[in-house]
């Protein structure tokens, strides 16, 4: 992959990490479906997928920056 693409990647990735962040604060101000204990245990695996992914494009940028 180039260095845009991972910066793609990366940016995609902080999306859908902001989307949940907006489900659940929405949530927490009883806007929208309340979610269940199971539903939010769920997204926090979801989340831990896209942290260790944003690290992972993120140690791809650096690495072909070096280059």
């Amino acid at each position: 992959m180039t260095l845009e693409e991972y910066k793609q990647q990366r940016a995609s990735t902080k999306k859908s990490i902001t989307r949940i962040k907006n489900i659940i604060e929405a949530n927490g101000r009883g806007e929208g479906k309340p979610l269940t204990s199971a539903e939010l245990k769920c997204r926090l695996g979801i989340l831990e997928s896209y942290f260790k992914q944003i690290i992972s494009y993120q140690t791809q940028i650096e690495q072909v920056r070096k280059l």
